[in-house]
């Protein structure tokens, strides 16, 4: 979920990875601890000085620590993730443990934070990576340079009396705004329903897909787009 300037609901949906080109392998096995002997104030502390991102309670809400579980899948999908997305991303801040159970995380562009709920299932490193493919987007400005091309759907901006094409897939986002996207691009990139909101979960949800070690979720994206992350992304990063 990226959200403007607040909060909102981060939609639900939904080995050895497949690494094609990609320029970063995933941290080895051994580097990730999951050591519960330690307390998770000094896990969090631990990974916030590795990942140069401030883990733990939101300074709000002080004593509301992740939980071992949430540590691990913290973890994984940090350790997983190129370093350029994550310890040396400006747009990535601080991740916060999410009370409550309403939403699965989100993702806030003013403050560079990520909020994200504990669930002790899959979903919770999905919803992790998805999040920070928002803060990946902002720190390559994806939606202001990459959004309309035609390999990632060709997204534009409406408004609601605007003429329609049958080529193209009309939604209206929870802010109102008008979006649509070629119907084509649908049946070759589906990685859920979520996706189609707007341009910037479409990128978030892509995001999540290709660096799902589940070699499954990459089989979703169509080939253009996987070669855009194989090839262009590291580039715009490095």
């Amino acid at each position: 979920m990226h959200v403007p300037s607040g909060h909102g609901p981060y939609g639900g949906h939904c080995v050895t990875p497949s690494y094609g080109h990609h320029s970063v392998a995933p941290a080895s096995h051994s580097t990730i601890s999951h050591d519960r002997t330690k307390s998770p104030a000094a896990r969090e502390e631990e990974l916030g000085e590795k990942y140069r991102i401030e883990i733990g309670p939101h300074p709000d809400k002080p004593g509301t620590h992740f939980t071992h579980h949430m540590l691990d899948c913290l973890e994984e999908v940090l350790g997983y993730l190129p370093k350029e997305h994550t310890r040396y991303n400006g747009k990535l801040k601080a991740i916060y443990p999410l009370p409550g159970d309403e939403v699965n995380g989100y993702y806030s562009p003013s403050t560079n934070i990520i909020e994200l709920r504990q669930r002790a299932d899959y979903g919770a490193k999905q919803a992790l990576r998805h999040e920070i493919g928002h803060a990946v987007s902002e720190m390559i400005g994806w939606e202001n340079e990459h959004k309309r091309k035609a390999k990632f759907g060709n997204w534009r901006a409406h408004n609601s009396g605007d003429e329609r094409s049958s080529r193209r897939s009309y939604v209206q986002d929870r802010n109102g705004q008008w979006w649509s996207y070629y119907t084509s691009h649908r049946e070759v990139c589906f990685v859920s329903n979520y996706q189609w909101t707007d341009p910037g979960e479409y990128f978030a949800e892509v995001y999540a897909a290709y660096y799902d070690p589940n070699q499954y979720s990459r089989r979703q994206l169509s080939s253009s787009v996987l070669k855009w992350f194989e090839t262009r992304l590291p580039a715009l990063v490095a």
